[in-house]
Protein backbone atom coordinates (compact mmCIF):
# COMPACT_ATOMS: atom_id res chain seq x y z
CA UNK A 1 0.00 0.00 0.00
CA UNK A 2 1.45 3.63 -1.18
CA UNK A 3 0.83 6.94 0.58
CA UNK A 4 -1.36 9.55 -1.36
CA UNK A 5 0.79 11.48 -3.31
CA UNK A 6 0.25 15.17 -4.87
CA UNK A 7 -0.34 13.42 -7.97
CA UNK A 8 -3.52 11.71 -6.56
CA UNK A 9 -5.14 15.03 -5.16
CA UNK A 10 -4.42 16.74 -8.28
CA UNK A 11 -6.52 13.77 -10.18
CA UNK A 12 -8.87 13.90 -7.60
CA UNK A 13 -9.46 18.04 -7.99
CA UNK A 14 -9.61 17.53 -11.85
CA UNK A 15 -12.47 14.37 -11.31
CA UNK A 16 -14.34 16.36 -9.54
CA UNK A 17 -13.85 19.34 -11.55
CA UNK A 18 -12.07 21.51 -8.85
CA UNK A 19 -10.45 24.55 -10.82
CA UNK A 20 -8.81 25.56 -6.86
CA UNK A 21 -8.89 24.30 -3.54
CA UNK A 22 -7.56 24.91 0.58
CA UNK A 23 -5.25 22.17 1.21
CA UNK A 24 -4.78 20.90 4.67
CA UNK A 25 -2.50 18.72 5.77
CA UNK A 26 -1.63 17.23 8.74
CA UNK A 27 1.78 15.89 9.69
CA UNK A 28 3.30 13.63 6.93
CA UNK A 29 0.79 14.40 4.76
CA UNK A 30 2.15 18.42 4.56
CA UNK A 31 4.91 16.92 2.07
CA UNK A 32 2.26 16.61 -0.69
CA UNK A 33 0.14 19.66 0.42
CA UNK A 34 3.34 21.32 -0.20
CA UNK A 35 4.93 19.67 -3.36
CA UNK A 36 1.22 20.05 -5.30
CA UNK A 37 0.88 24.01 -4.08
CA UNK A 38 4.81 24.57 -5.50
CA UNK A 39 3.89 22.20 -8.48
CA UNK A 40 0.69 23.74 -9.19
CA UNK A 41 -0.03 27.26 -7.37
CA UNK A 42 -2.97 27.75 -9.69
CA UNK A 43 -4.86 25.10 -8.30
CA UNK A 44 -3.64 25.40 -4.20
CA UNK A 45 -5.87 28.87 -3.04
CA UNK A 46 -4.81 28.16 0.47
CA UNK A 47 -2.16 25.63 2.48
CA UNK A 48 -2.62 24.92 5.78
CA UNK A 49 -0.08 22.92 7.87
CA UNK A 50 -0.96 21.14 10.92
CA UNK A 51 2.04 19.43 12.88
CA UNK A 52 4.07 19.28 9.72
CA UNK A 53 6.44 16.17 9.44
CA UNK A 54 8.81 17.34 7.02
CA UNK A 55 11.97 14.69 7.63
CA UNK A 56 12.70 12.66 4.72
CA UNK A 57 12.74 9.54 6.49
CA UNK A 58 9.87 6.51 5.60
CA UNK A 59 7.57 6.94 7.95
CA UNK A 60 7.37 5.02 10.62
CA UNK A 61 10.30 2.51 9.58
CA UNK A 62 10.56 -0.82 7.61
CA UNK A 63 7.91 -2.27 9.90
CA UNK A 64 5.23 0.41 9.60
CA UNK A 65 2.77 -2.05 7.70
CA UNK A 66 3.74 -4.75 9.49
CA UNK A 67 1.06 -6.20 11.83
CA UNK A 68 2.06 -6.23 15.79
CA UNK A 69 1.09 -8.59 18.52
CA UNK A 70 0.59 -5.53 20.78
CA UNK A 71 -0.13 -1.55 20.17
CA UNK A 72 1.08 0.25 23.30
CA UNK A 73 3.15 3.29 23.03
CA UNK A 74 4.98 4.09 20.60
CA UNK A 75 3.99 0.62 18.69
CA UNK A 76 0.50 2.79 18.15
CA UNK A 77 2.81 4.33 15.31
CA UNK A 78 1.59 1.58 12.96
CA UNK A 79 -0.70 1.19 9.51
CA UNK A 80 -2.90 -1.75 11.07
CA UNK A 81 -3.42 0.07 14.36
CA UNK A 82 -4.18 3.05 12.77
CA UNK A 83 -6.94 1.46 10.08
CA UNK A 84 -8.99 -0.08 13.69
CA UNK A 85 -8.07 2.63 16.34
CA UNK A 86 -6.98 6.04 15.03
CA UNK A 87 -8.35 7.77 17.60
CA UNK A 88 -6.51 5.65 20.18
CA UNK A 89 -3.51 6.60 18.26
CA UNK A 90 -4.08 10.54 17.93
CA UNK A 91 -5.09 10.76 21.57
CA UNK A 92 -1.70 9.32 22.67
CA UNK A 93 1.00 11.05 19.60
CA UNK A 94 -1.24 14.56 20.50
CA UNK A 95 -0.15 13.78 24.57
CA UNK A 96 3.48 13.58 23.40
CA UNK A 97 3.37 16.75 21.50
CA UNK A 98 2.15 19.01 23.40
CA UNK A 99 3.35 17.38 27.08
CA UNK A 100 3.85 20.57 29.32
CA UNK A 101 1.38 23.09 29.60
CA UNK A 102 3.47 25.74 31.11
CA UNK A 103 6.65 25.01 28.81
CA UNK A 104 7.84 28.43 27.42
CA UNK A 105 8.24 27.65 24.39
CA UNK A 106 4.05 27.06 24.25
CA UNK A 107 3.90 30.20 26.10
CA UNK A 108 6.25 32.61 25.06
CA UNK A 109 7.69 31.58 21.64
CA UNK A 110 4.47 30.23 19.79
CA UNK A 111 2.33 33.34 20.63
CA UNK A 112 5.42 35.53 19.53
CA UNK A 113 5.41 33.92 16.03
CA UNK A 114 1.67 34.10 16.10
CA UNK A 115 1.44 37.69 16.34
CA UNK A 116 5.31 38.41 14.06
CA UNK A 117 3.92 36.61 11.13
CA UNK A 118 -0.18 37.24 11.64
CA UNK A 119 -1.59 33.76 11.32
CA UNK A 120 -3.01 30.97 13.02
CA UNK A 121 -4.60 30.67 16.08
CA UNK A 122 -2.59 29.02 19.54
CA UNK A 123 -4.87 26.24 21.15
CA UNK A 124 -4.25 24.62 24.69
CA UNK A 125 -4.38 20.58 23.59
CA UNK A 126 -5.59 19.99 27.35
CA UNK A 127 -8.55 22.16 26.58
CA UNK A 128 -9.34 21.62 22.67
CA UNK A 129 -11.79 18.71 21.04
CA UNK A 130 -11.93 18.28 17.67
CA UNK A 131 -14.69 19.99 17.09
CA UNK A 132 -13.17 23.18 18.70
CA UNK A 133 -10.08 22.46 16.38
CA UNK A 134 -12.72 21.91 13.32
CA UNK A 135 -13.96 25.12 14.06
CA UNK A 136 -11.02 26.91 14.65
CA UNK A 137 -9.62 25.46 10.83
CA UNK A 138 -12.47 26.42 9.20
CA UNK A 139 -13.23 30.75 10.80
CA UNK A 140 -9.01 29.88 9.75
CA UNK A 141 -9.78 29.47 6.36
CA UNK A 142 -12.38 32.50 6.40
CA UNK A 143 -9.61 34.80 6.90
CA UNK A 144 -7.97 36.80 4.13
CA UNK A 145 -4.37 35.27 3.46
CA UNK A 146 -2.03 37.90 4.71
CA UNK A 147 1.57 37.31 5.06
CA UNK A 148 4.46 39.42 4.29
CA UNK A 149 6.14 40.13 0.83
CA UNK A 150 9.42 38.17 0.25
CA UNK A 151 12.52 39.97 -1.29
CA UNK A 152 13.44 38.17 -3.93
CA UNK A 153 17.11 39.42 -3.82
CA UNK A 154 17.32 39.07 -0.11
CA UNK A 155 20.18 36.51 -0.36
CA UNK A 156 21.83 38.55 -2.87
CA UNK A 157 21.84 41.87 -0.56
CA UNK A 158 22.91 39.97 2.17
CA UNK A 159 25.88 38.61 0.53
CA UNK A 160 26.90 41.76 -0.72
CA UNK A 161 26.55 43.62 2.83
CA UNK A 162 28.81 40.66 4.38
CA UNK A 163 31.36 41.14 1.53
CA UNK A 164 31.66 44.78 2.59
CA UNK A 165 31.59 44.60 6.01
CA UNK A 166 34.90 42.10 5.18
Amino acid sequence: MRALEPVDALAMLDATATPVASLLCKSRSAWYGVILAAEHPERVERLVLLAPALQEAPRGGPDFHTPRPAYEGWQQFNAHHWREHDADFLAFFHAQCFPERHHFEQNIHVPHRLARYGAGVRMEYHQTDPEALAHAIADGLKRPVLYRDVEPDGARRAAATIAELL
